[in-house]
């Protein structure tokens, strides 16, 4: 009976000794899991911190794009008047050597020379 009840005190201590291991083991896992769920909302800050950026960016960009179309139709209109001035610009210059030479052929028909200021007269 003695040996009895020596081994199952021998089987006790094991049993406490596999129970305080299987304790500790338990609150390193519970730790553990607090840490990960703790990386989780940490994650799930970041993931919705980005898609908040990634929105406004988005919105930056629409209104980006918006205003670059608009520049580039002023730009546009500024190309087409400056083609309207440059034609313009031409016509007068034209108009002005036609000027000119009409001016030369009725000096040479007044027989005098061509001053160009009443101070050369």
């Amino acid at each position: 009976l003695e040996r009895q009840v020596k081994a199952l005190e021998a089987e006790y201590a094991v049993a406490q000794g596999q129970a305080r291991a299987l304790q500790a083991r338990r609150q390193e896992l519970v730790a553990q899991r607090s840490r990960q769920e703790v990386d989780i909302e940490e994650l799930e800050r970041r993931v919705r911190r980005a898609e908040s950026r990634e929105q406004s960016s988005r919105r930056e960009m629409a209104a980006l794009q918006k205003d670059l179309e608009a520049e580039q139709a002023k730009l546009k209109q500024l190309q087409q008047a400056a083609a309207t001035a440059e034609a313009d610009w031409s016509d007068l210059q034209s108009r002005i050597k036609e000027a000119d030479s009409r001016l030369a052929a009725l000096y040479r028909k007044q027989g005098s020379s061509s001053y160009r200021s009443r101070d050369e007269r």
